[in-house]
Order: C-alpha cells, then sequence, then structure tokens
C-alpha cells in the first residue's frame, strides 16, 4: 500500500469541518488521525468515510453486545474477550479496522453499516468537541472495507454537527460525564407501562451509583452524545437520577 502524509496542522488553526470537507472536495483516501490524548481515527476512501474510531479499542463490539446484535459468547468466539463488571478484557490490542474486519462476517450487514455509520458521527462528534490537537492525514490507497461501508462526507458532518448544537443541553440533563446516576426504587402509575430497547436495557443496567455516565459510555460502547443521549431519556422517563 501506498503511504504519503499529505496534510497536518492543528485544530486551533483549522476546523475539523474544514478538513473534512477538503478530503470530500478532492476525493481522498487514507487515515486522517488526531491526536488528544486518545487520538482519534476515521478512515476515507475517495472522499467517503469508512469508519472512525480510536487507536485501540473494542467499541464497536461492545457497542453491538449492548444492542443485542451479538452475544458476549460470540466476542469471547471471536477475540478471546472476558467480559467483567468493567468492561470487556482482551487478549490483544485491536483497533476498530481488524475489529470491523473480524465481524463483517458474522453479524447481519445492516446492523454493521448503521453500527459504523453511528461510530463515525460519533468520532466527528468528538474532534468538534476539540480546541486543540494535532491532526495528520496520510494518504493511501482505499481500504478494502470501503467496498461495504461509506458514507458521504457531508452526511456525517450534518449529523455530527447537529449533535454539537444539542450537546450543551444533553450535558445538563445528565450532569456530564463524571456524573453519577441511580435506578429509581419504584415507578409512579403514570409511568407505566415503560418500553425499553436493547440499548436502553444495557445502560439500565449498568447504573449503579458508582460509575460515572462516561464510564458507562465505555461499557457499552457509545460515544459521549449518544451514551448522554441514552441516560438522559432514562432520567426524563423516570427510571433513573442523579445519584447525589
Amino acid at each position: 500500500m501506498n503511504t504519503a502524509t499529505t496534510l497536518q496542522g492543528s485544530l486551533g488553526d483549522i476546523a475539523i469541518d474544514d478538513v473534512l470537507r477538503l478530503l470530500d472536495a478532492r476525493s481522498r483516501s487514507g487515515l486522517l488521525v488526531v491526536n488528544p490524548p486518545n487520538p482519534l481515527r476515521l478512515v476515507i476512501a475517495d472522499g467517503a468515510i469508512v469508519m472512525g474510531g480510536s487507536s485501540s479499542t473494542m467499541a464497536l463490539g461492545r457497542y453491538l453486545l449492548a444492542g443485542g446484535i451479538v452475544s458476549a459468547e460470540q466476542l469471547e468466539e471471536l477475540f478471546g474477550l472476558v467480559r467483567g463488571r468493567t468492561g470487556e478484557r482482551q487478549n490483544r490490542a485491536l483497533d476498530d479496522l481488524q475489529v470491523l474486519d473480524t465481524l463483517v462476517e458474522n453479524v447481519p450487514h445492516d446492523d454493521m453499516a448503521a453500527a459504523v455509520r453511528r461510530q463515525a458521527v460519533a468520532t466527528v462528534f468528538e474532534m468538534m468537541l476539540l480546541g486543540e490537537a494535532d491532526l495528520v492525514f496520510t494518504e493511501a490507497d482505499p481500504h478494502p472495507l470501503a467496498a461495504r461501508f461509506r458514507a458521504p462526507i457531508g452526511e456525517i458532518l450534518q449529523e455530527a454537527t447537529s449533535q454539537a448544537a444539542r450537546w450543551d443541553d444533553l450535558q445538563r440533563r445528565v450532569g456530564g460525564d463524571g456524573a453519577r446516576l441511580r435506578r429509581v426504587r419504584r415507578l409512579a402509575v403514570q409511568q407505566t407501562p415503560v418500553i425499553l430497547d436493547a440499548v436502553d436495557w444495557a445502560a439500565l443496567s449498568e447504573i449503579d451509583e458508582h460509575s460515572t455516565v462516561g464510564q458507562i459510555a465505555h461499557r457499552l460502547g457509545l460515544g459521549r452524545f449518544d451514551a448522554a443521549e441514552v441516560l438522559g431519556g432514562l432520567v426524563e422517563r423516570g427510571l433513573a437520577e442523579p445519584a447525589g
């Protein structure tokens, strides 16, 4: 694979929106890395986003598990993972591309595509929140997974921008990444019946008064916005409340 660094700079000098629009306009292929303490990565193919994530994570696997799309047994068989109270422990370092490449033949395409798109939006959203961070785009041949997964940069930017516009309000509802929640002991009569999807239920099961919103987000493989939205929804429906 031919690679070459073709763009580098700082988010303090150029907004991530402008970087992505430039890559879109020029139909570039390669890897964009933004370097806060935990680097964020976007795989680009011909000006479209293949996937986003961090350099070493099982976020995609955790999200599919929380959504009931894969089982803990499947993840154990595929990756040798042991699921504990603090999430999945892995025997070897895996990045999201390796996880996706392993899961792609074992998960229905529509479910996988929706999860990959969600993760791409979450990654761009996280990049938007950074005031200062170095970025590097290394041009390379399109990744083979681009044949199955790609989303127009404009669409991902639009979704991430919408999340950014709602972020401050959502943070106030859950109290921020460091906030702790607890499950309510009883539901009021007017709150029943309560309908939860798989991710709602997974989030509710993680609330224990000790875990922070950020820790729950990590365990569920959710981006910060998605986690705050899910947990905020549980608070609004009277299923959870601030722990202190």
